[in-house]
């Protein structure tokens, strides 16, 4: 089933313009398709937005493209698998950056382990969205298959109940939106960070560290279905341990003098710490 789109600005339904492949609704807001090959649903404002500097952008792609985080991406497809063998699914990921996760959500899904489960990955239709324009843009570069949006998350650019899947991977959970555009018993896979996730690292920055109970906190009208730690270690440079870290949200904690301090030194047996929880919408 198709996708009904909905106008960010008034909320009206969205129509295809057949040749722009753009969107417009009734009270003539558009929304067009960007040379590059996205679709722009970003309100005009100053500036460009949250964006990471070309080198930052370079070092994540070459630390996620070297496999490192693997072991997440393998758990992600262990809970949407069985999703699968009940059906095709309309796929949301927010917060997309460059489409790491989304690429290879969908290439593990197409492993021939996956297919000796009668999972077929072509049920797995897949919009992702950002607000880094720079990170779309790669992210359209790279992959042909998914359907990928510029625009924030204050007001999503879908009717109700649009998705059977939504995906946020090391980004909170904030605000209604998600669970508006869910529908009724559909799920959210949500990767967040464990207690550990580079404890050597901020126990460099950091004194007295003091480990917390692992917790996800997830709204209200949503039911865990199955959680899964991933926890692994690895041999760090401090150029992928810095570059792990400004994955994080805490990253803007992180100074320069921090950051020299970091770049110190290397780190053995880096402790990566994620945790992988799919949730169902039940009201």
């Amino acid at each position: 089933m198709a996708i009904q789109y909905q106008c960010p600005v008034c909320q009206q339904a969205l129509h295809t313009h057949k040749e722009s492949s753009g969107f417009y609704c009734d009270n003539k807001h558009r929304f067009d398709r960007h040379e590059n090959g996205y679709w722009v649903f970003a309100l005009p404002k100053k500036g460009k937005g949250k964006q990471d500097s070309r080198q930052l952008m370079r070092a994540k792609r070459h630390l996620l493209t070297s496999g490192l985080l693997s072991p997440v991406v393998d758990a992600m497809a262990t809970c949407v698998s069985p999703l699968l063998l009940q059906g095709s699914l309309q796929q949301l990921t927010l917060n997309c950056g460059e489409g790491y996760f989304v690429r290879q959500l969908a290439h593990s899904l197409a492993s021939p382990e996956m297919q000796a489960l009668n999972v077929q990955n072509h049920g797995l239709q897949q919009t992702a969205m950002s607000e880094a324009e720079n990170a779309v843009f790669a992210a359209v570069k790279s992959d042909t298959d998914a359907f990928y949006l510029l625009g924030g998350d204050k007001r999503l650019p879908f009717a109700d109940e649009s998705f059977d899947l939504i995906t946020l991977v090391n980004t909170a959970l904030k605000g209604k939106e998600s669970l508006r555009v869910l529908k009724s018993q559909g799920h959210l896979l949500y990767v967040s960070f464990g207690p550990r996730h580079l404890w050597q690292v901020k126990s460099v920055l950091y004194a007295d560290m003091a480990e917390k109970a692992m917790q996800v906190d997830l709204p209200s009208g949503l039911e865990v279905v199955t959680q899964q730690r991933v926890l692994f270690q690895h041999d760090a440079s401090s150029e992928t341990a810095l570059t792990l870290l400004e994955m994080t949200p805490y990253a803007w904690r992180v100074n320069d003098k921090m950051k020299r301090q970091l770049m110190s030194q290397a780190y053995a047996g880096l402790e990566l710490d994620f945790v992988v929880t799919l949730a169902k919408k039940v009201s």
